[in-house]
C-alpha cells in the first residue's frame, strides 16, 4: 500500500465490504501505523462524520482536521470494542493477521481480568505504549508478546517507572501528609500544661498548644 496509499484509499472508499472504520484512520491502517483507539470510540457514534474540512488555495487543496469533543477508551468494555474494530480493519487490509492479533487480544483481555478494576487505567496505558511501539517498529508483531514484557513492566510492575512517582511527586504528597496531620489539631488559645509537664498522651490531637509555658517556644518549660 504505501507505493501508492493515496489510490490504496481511493479503491477503499468505494469497496462494499469494508468493515466500518472512520476514515481519519485507514491511512494508518494501510501502512500498518498507531491506531488511536480513542478517535474509533469517539466516532462510534458521532453525530457528524469524520471528514477533515477542504479549504482550496488556488490550485491547491489543504485538508484540515476539525476539532472535536476528546473520547478517550476509559474501561475494559470501550476497549474490546475499540479494538475489535481495528482489529477487523487490519485483517482485511491484510489477509492472515488473524492469529497475531488474537494473540495481543487474549493477552489484554488476561490483564483486564486479573487486574483490580481501580488499576484497569494502567493496563489501557500499557496497551497503547504497546501498540505505538509496535506501530514504530518494522519487526515486531502483536503476537511478539515476550519482546513487550519491558514495556508491560514499566507500566503495571510495582517498581516500574510509570508506577512509582518521581521526587518531586514524593515531596508534593509527603507535604500533603503533613498539612493533613497538621489540620488535625484542634485549635485552642491554651497552652498544654500537660505536655510542659511531660505527661501528654494526645500528641498531635491534643486540642492545647504544644508549646513552652515560659517563652512559648516549642520545648517544654523543663527545657526552657
Amino acid at each position: 500500500y504505501s507505493l501508492d496509499v493515496k489510490e490504496a484509499l481511493r479503491l477503499l472508499s468505494i469497496s462494499l465490504s469494508r468493515p466500518l472504520l472512520p476514515d481519519s484512520l485507514w491511512k494508518d491502517v494501510l501502512l500498518d501505523r498507531f491506531v488511536d483507539l480513542d478517535v474509533i470510540v469517539a466516532n462510534r457514534f458521532a453525530t457528524e462524520p469524520d471528514e477533515p474540512h477542504r479549504l482550496f488555495l488556488g490550485d491547491h487543496q489543504l485538508e484540515v482536521k476539525k476539532p472535536k469533543l476528546v473520547s478517550r477508551v476509559s474501561n475494559h468494555g470501550e476497549w474490546v470494542l475499540a479494538f475489535r474494530a481495528y482489529e477487523r480493519a487490519v485483517n482485511f487490509a491484510f489477509k492472515g493477521r488473524w492469529t497475531e492479533l488474537e494473540t495481543y487480544g487474549n493477552h489484554i483481555q488476561d490483564l483486564f481480568a486479573s487486574w483490580h478494576p481501580s488499576q484497569h487505567h494502567r493496563i489501557l496505558n500499557y496497551d497503547r505504549a504497546a501498540r505505538n511501539l509496535i506501530g514504530q517498529s518494522h519487526s515486531l508483531l502483536f503476537s511478539d508478546i515476550q519482546q513487550l514484557r519491558a514495556c508491560e513492566n514499566a507500566h503495571l510492575s510495582a517498581g516500574g517507572i510509570f508506577s512509582v512517582p518521581g521526587p518531586s511527586q514524593r515531596s508534593d504528597s509527603r507535604g500533603k501528609d503533613k498539612d493533613k496531620r497538621a489540620s488535625k489539631r484542634p485549635e485552642n488559645g491554651e497552652v498544654c500544661r500537660n505536655y510542659n509537664n511531660g505527661r501528654c498522651e494526645r500528641g498531635r490531637e491534643c486540642r492545647y498548644k504544644h508549646i513552652c509555658l515560659g517563652c512559648k517556644g516549642t520545648h517544654t518549660i523543663g527545657d526552657c
